[in-house]
């Protein structure tokens, strides 16, 4: 095992099946199908054969829930073959199948849990008709049979579909009623009906409501549950000449579809992603790389970064654009991220550099009203001290700059 590897992260696509049926979801299944054993266990042997000392498993779907034995089986293969590495589990849900037992297996082996659940009924209805009681209620059961746990490894993640705008502030409330502890909020990348430029007022006002809600928060009980606030990440700061769009390109991370298929990213695994856009398509030669079991697939992960980092959709974000502004001139062009697979969502575009404008209009109206939220220390700051807020508040003056300029 070699000391100077990064943390492996393996994504493992248990099944193509779901119980859900989500209005705005990506993933075009015909059939659904699962993954055997023995495509299991060749992922996770090639993880623990190309980390250092941290792997991190990520179990996908589909919904993974699904396949809760198979989940398990990997677990053990995983604890008796990891040596002196240290794993970290996760599982991304819908949680409609998270019942007690399987609260219980999650929260023994400190699963983190990312929770698909877009908040109140208005909103979750996009998601999945009738699925606000249940979710409601595995909220409740977390909260009270695994408290700790659930206060320091269950993430809600909020997805906003244009016209489930009006209902995110009273979602964050929700939430925050509830007493989750992580939320991340972020715009759906597909393509939906209901933007238009004159809602970008609609958007402020949302985000100007969530920001008013988690300074009270704040206030009240010291806590940051909203990701946009939390002060984690990168700082927004002078653009750099040039930047890749996504952290896939230096990230070790990969998925292993249901048929052993190995992926740089979860979004282009063939079995979910039909790619039936010309952007989609063009990157498919990079971006899938081979079966599990190939003879030469280290070699191919090994050199993925170098190989993605020059896709025209993934590189240089200085020149992407949407009909509001250029990113370059943006001045959160360090910190906004945007999934260059929804550039490839957009209907008829063949331009790589093209940004959907409600994607743009979001983050930009989430990131503005960041600018109102107290600037939270970061773990270098807590330890390291007055360096690092004085590097931070270089950069904020420096953002306070270009505000004037704009």
């Amino acid at each position: 095992m070699s000391e100077g590897r990064k943390t492996a992260r393996l994504t493992l696509v248990l099944t193509t099946g779901c119980n859900m049926n989500c209005s705005y979801c990506y993933q075009r299944v015909s059939e659904p199908r699962s993954m055997d054993w023995p495509t299991a266990r060749a992922g996770v042997d090639l993880a623990l054969s190309m980390a250092g000392r941290k792997v991190e498993l990520t179990f996908y779907g589909g919904e993974p829930l699904l396949e809760f034995d198979l989940l398990k089986r990997v677990v053990d293969h995983v604890e008796a073959s990891r040596g002196e590495r240290r794993v970290r589990y996760w599982v991304v849900t819908n949680g409609t199948l998270i019942t007690e037992e399987v609260a219980q297996y999650l929260a023994e082996r400190e699963f983190k849990v990312l929770m698909s659940f877009d908040g109140v009924p208005g909103a979750q209805a996009f998601r999945g008709p009738d699925t606000f009681e249940r979710l409601d209620g595995v909220l409740d059961l977390l909260r009270e049979n695994h408290h700790d746990y659930s206060r320091r490894a269950v993430e809600i993640g909020i997805t906003v579909p244009p016209d489930a705008v009006q209902f995110m502030a009273d979602s964050v409330d929700y939430f925050l009623q509830k007493g989750v502890k992580e939320i991340d909020l972020n715009p759906v990348m597909t393509p939906r009906p209901g933007w238009s430029d004159d809602r970008v007022r609609e958007l402020e006002e949302q985000f100007e409501r969530i920001l008013a809600s988690s300074l009270a928060h704040l206030e009240r009980t010291r806590e940051v549950p909203l990701k946009l606030y939390s002060g984690h990440g990168k700082l927004t700061g002078p653009p750099p000449s040039t930047r890749a769009m996504c952290e896939i390109v230096d990230s070790n991370s990969w998925a292993v579809d249901v048929d052993g298929t190995v992926s740089g990213c979860t979004l282009f695994v063939p079995s979910i992603q039909a790619y039936d856009s010309p952007l989609l398509q063009a990157c498919r030669p990079t971006m899938v790389l081979g079966e599990v079991t190939d003879a030469g697939i280290q070699e191919r992960l090994a050199s993925f970064s170098g190989r993605a980092s020059a896709l025209p959709l993934i590189s240089k974000k200085e020149r992407k654009y949407s009909s509001y502004r250029r990113c370059a001139d943006c001045r959160f062009f360090s910190a906004c991220v945007t999934c260059p697979v929804a550039n490839g969502f957009i209907e008829g575009n063949t331009d790589p550099d093209r940004v959907p404008d409600y994607y743009c209009a979001f983050n930009y109206s989430a990131l503005a009203s960041r600018d109102g939220f107290p600037v939270q220390p970061t773990v270098l700051e807590a330890i390291r001290g007055d360096r690092y807020r004085e590097l931070r508040e270089k950069w904020r003056r420096w953002g306070d700059g270009a505000r004037r300029e704009a």
